[in-house]
């Protein structure tokens, strides 16, 4: 069993496109294609809800999206609100953009840590979801509070992310070297078990949380077999930080490591009842700001 998190020799292997090297999953074509499946299944797994703050938007309103990446929630939002109400994605690279946006979208580069001064106030909803792979502990309650700043008095900030899977003893071994990844680059991935306490102490009132379990495998049916077939993604996305890092004492070489997800694969899909939670977590800004 490994005993430290420090990073050890990097391990040879051909790696994929990276928007930064603190955010560990890949910029690339590969990685848009499946950010538009991860998108589809995620909004069936909560009714084809895309917003669950309760919301009616008129003409001028604001929509924001922090960390929108490919802009697949962005883009799907865009598309069933009034022309007039404008919707905007944010991101800190540009890679991923759409190249054909719809007249009300639109896109700019920044960090959620330090979005424009002109924006306080500004935004009817702000969204986030899984930026666990890219925001640091010590951030988290920061960017909740820039998201605050920047909401309109009486708008919602709605965020989501995963919870814990769980399968088997492969499962189990595989998520602890996905911890200690996550450790190295200071991120915190039990995250999701914290968004109600950030959006409170940001100064959010009315924060309600909506929990999902979703299969993992074929015999879960099309969402299982889907989940599968994202999750299992992700982490084979994970081999370029986790090889840097000489594989944190769980691998030694690029075949080990594709073993081991091909094993956790392999185990979700034999065992019936294994599962991932999400957590979608949803909170208003008073209308009045006190001062």
């Amino acid at each position: 069993m490994p005993v430290s998190t420090l990073a050890c020799n990097p391990i040879p292997h051909v790696p994929r496109t990276f928007s930064c090297d603190q955010y560990i999953l890949p910029s690339d074509e590969i990685e848009r294609e499946r950010l538009q499946f991860q998108h589809e299944l995620i909004k069936r797994i909560y009714d084809n809800n895309l917003i669950l703050a309760p919301l009616k938007f008129n003409s001028g309103d604001k929509i924001l999206e922090c960390g929108t990446g490919s802009g697949a929630w962005v883009m799907d939002v865009s598309k069933g609100v009034p022309s007039s109400v404008g919707v905007h994605g944010l991101d800190i690279a540009s890679r991923l953009f759409p190249l054909s946006p719809p007249s009300n979208l639109s896109f700019s580069t920044s960090s959620v840590l330090g979005m424009p001064k002109e924006w306080e106030n500004s935004f009817k909803l702000v969204h986030q979801r899984l930026l666990m792979a890219g925001l640091q502990v010590e951030h988290w309650l920061k960017a909740t509070r820039e998201m605050y700043r920047v909401v309109a008095p009486g708008g919602w900030v709605q965020l989501g992310e995963v919870g814990f899977w769980r399968a088997g003893p492969a499962t189990k071994r595989h998520r602890e070297l996905v911890r200690t990844v996550f450790e190295s680059k200071g991120l915190l991935l039990d995250c999701a078990d914290h968004l109600e306490e950030w959006l409170k102490l940001a100064g959010f009132k009315n924060v309600r949380v909506e929990r999902r379990s979703i299969p993992l495998g074929g015999w879960g049916g099309r969402n299982g077999q889907e989940a599968m077939d994202n999750w299992i993604e992700v982490f084979r996305a994970m081999k370029t930080p986790t090889l840097n890092g000489g594989g944190f004492g769980y691998i030694n070489s690029e075949s080990e490591f594709d073993k081991m997800i091909d094993e956790v694969e392999r185990e979700w899909d034999q065992t019936p009842g294994a599962d991932m939670q999400f957590v979608i977590v949803y909170g208003q800004k008073e209308t009045q700001t006190k001062n």
